[in-house]
């Protein structure tokens, strides 16, 4: 008889606290993506969560080893499809929808994965009856949806493309795949720059440096349209909280590796004046871009694009970036010809009627869609 599978509860930012130690020693083997680090959802919760006490986190422990931590959060919703209204309870994957994507923790050596989807939704209904269990935004690839393939009754639908550079070789190598008119563009750029004054990129991940560095990024980042509309980090103190806490929890001490995790504050200067700035994060082998910025007075020089072009030399220099992701499918990386990898919408359907109801409902709905008229296309 297999050994079975515990699971704990723990609610609110009292129960994350509680869990962060251990979560955090598992994303240190086991992570690959920032989305495996409980830093991701700690500051969220503490910075920008209206009601914390929500929020719950699983905990799934095997022979005495955490194995998995699932966020979750319910909710109530109605579906409206072919005329109809449906109301149901869900359970959604808590986090972060600052960047559209979503996963949950969990250690890639564990084999019996296929053993957790049932604790899951055994647990789930322990507690209050729900339908639905709606997980947003998963990346191709990600843990969560290789868990929930296993499960009949699991359905996806596509939701939107991530886009990434695919790090191989020296600069040189890699710059090759981009025709001669993208250099002599990038090339002209650059020069631009050197004929107004002494030209300088930053790299800062050190933690001493960091703070000074971060100061610039909301500087400059604030100083174009972000700040003009409010939208800019310094303009939403929720937000620069979140930021400073994403800050302090992606700590990674020098000569760590694996899902300890590091920020990356990348800055481009002109004669001591910041004019371009990267927010992102390492783990592992990618760098994600979260936040970029720059002060529009030098758009004609794009800024944007020659922190990128930067970036691609830093990664190929120092041999542990193996993917630079945009994170987004937004156009204005497309210059770059990225790559793309697809993010799905997923769903498990729970054994009620509404569940079993709403099953049929989207996977009838999908296949029809594409001869529907567009009017009576409804978002979900």
């Amino acid at each position: 008889m297999p050994t079975p599978i515990h699971i704990s509860r723990h609610l609110g930012i009292a129960g994350y606290r509680e869990l962060e130690p251990e979560w955090r020693r598992l994303a240190g083997e086991s992570a690959t993506h920032f989305l495996h680090h409980p830093a991701w959802y700690g500051a969220k919760l503490l910075a920008c969560e209206d009601d914390p006490e929500s929020v719950i986190f699983l905990s799934f422990h095997y022979e005495g080893n955490l194995i998995a931590v699932v966020p979750l959060k319910q909710g109530f919703k109605t579906l409206m499809r072919f005329g109809l209204a449906l109301n149901y309870s869900f359970w959604e994957i808590y986090y972060p929808n600052e960047m559209g994507l979503c996963d949950i923790t969990l250690d890639n050596r564990f084999a019996g994965a296929s053993l957790l989807i049932d604790a899951l939704t055994g647990k789930l209904n322990c507690y209050r009856r729900w339908d639905l269990l709606e997980v947003p935004h998963l990346p191709q690839g990600s843990a969560f949806l290789a868990l929930m393939a296993r499960s009949r009754c699991f359905f996806t639908k596509p939701s939107h493309v991530s886009k990434y550079l695919a790090i191989e070789g020296d600069y040189d190598g890699f710059m090759a795949r981009y025709p001669r008119k993208f250099h002599k563009n990038l090339r002209r750029k650059l020069n631009n720059l050197h004929g107004m004054g002494t030209v300088r990129f930053e790299y800062v991940t050190a933690r001493e440096e960091l703070e000074r560095a971060f100061t610039n990024f909301l500087r400059v980042e604030d100083a174009g349209w972000k700040g003009r509309d409010g939208t800019s980090i310094l303009r939403q103190p929720r937000v620069l909280d979140y930021y400073r806490r994403l800050m302090a929890g992606f700590d990674a001490k020098p000569g760590a590796t694996g899902g300890s995790g590091e920020v990356v504050i990348h800055l481009l200067w002109l004669d001591g004046h910041c004019i371009g700035g990267q927010f992102a994060l390492h783990l592992g082998t990618t760098l994600s871009l979260l936040k970029i910025g720059y002060d529009e007075r030098y758009s004609a020089e794009s800024p944007g694009f020659l922190l990128v072009d930067q970036l691609i030399r830093e990664a190929c220099e120092r041999k542990g970036i193996e993917r630079i992701s945009f994170v987004t499918g937004t156009q204005w990386m497309d210059v770059w010809k990225p790559w793309e990898e697809p993010v799905f919408n997923a769903y498990h359907f729970n054994r009620t009627f509404k569940g079993l109801l709403l099953s049929l409902t989207m996977r009838l709905y999908e296949r029809l869609k594409p001869y529907l008229p567009s009017r009576s296309q409804p978002e979900s």
